[in-house]
């Protein structure tokens, strides 16, 4: 039901609902597009939430807040743009335009009062920290381990899935707990609360 998907429909990132509205962010090419819907049969195109070197990640609910860990294709790309920068970034580099390099960022609704989250914002501090193997992309969404009260995701470690955990609520700094946490290549997109 959802149509008219320029720029491609790539990977769905995220299905979530907010406000009594039904949401979709999915890849369009470097971008994340956002649809919402009240019945998930007719659909309204958001601006996109993610602009310029965002791919594969998922999306969270976190103490009542979505947060988006996703692939940026350059340390530039995961940044806010520049308050003088045109509204539309330039575009990539062929360079930027292969592979997953192993940088993630974090985002957020611009203003967490709009029941549409219509506008997000790119963490100033990112890049995440993954200290470890320089493998890594397509973070996935974020869960509580019961046991240790830490916050855990998993995302692609070459030709294996890793498991990372975090204390950090910014969601800026990682450690890698399993290497192997899933024998064969998984990661991004869902949703857990």
């Amino acid at each position: 039901h959802i149509t008219g998907l320029s720029g491609g429909a790539h990977d769905v990132n995220a299905i979530f609902k907010w406000k009594d509205k039904m949401h979709v962010m999915n890849q369009r090419n470097s971008d994340w597009g956002h649809l919402v819907s009240d019945d998930f049969v007719t659909w309204t195109r958001l601006p996109d939430a993610l602009i310029g070197g965002a791919w594969d990640g998922g999306l969270t609910i976190i103490n009542g807040t979505p947060l988006i860990l996703y692939d940026c294709t350059s340390v530039a790309n995961c940044k806010p743009p520049k308050p003088d920068a045109a509204a539309t970034p330039p575009p990539l580099a062929a360079t930027e335009r292969t592979g997953d390099p192993p940088i993630v960022g974090v985002a957020r609704p611009a203003d967490m009062s709009d029941p549409l989250l219509t506008h997000w914002k790119k963490d100033p501090t990112n890049p995440a920290v993954f200290p470890g193997p320089k493998t890594y992309s397509g973070p996935s969404n974020i869960w509580k381990n019961s046991a240790t009260g830490k916050l855990q995701m998993e995302q692609i470690l070459g030709s294996t899935t890793g498991l990372w955990e975090t204390t950090d609520p910014t969601l800026h700094s990682w450690t890698l707990v399993n290497a192997s946490f899933y024998p064969t290549r998984a990661g991004g997109g869902g949703i857990f609360f």
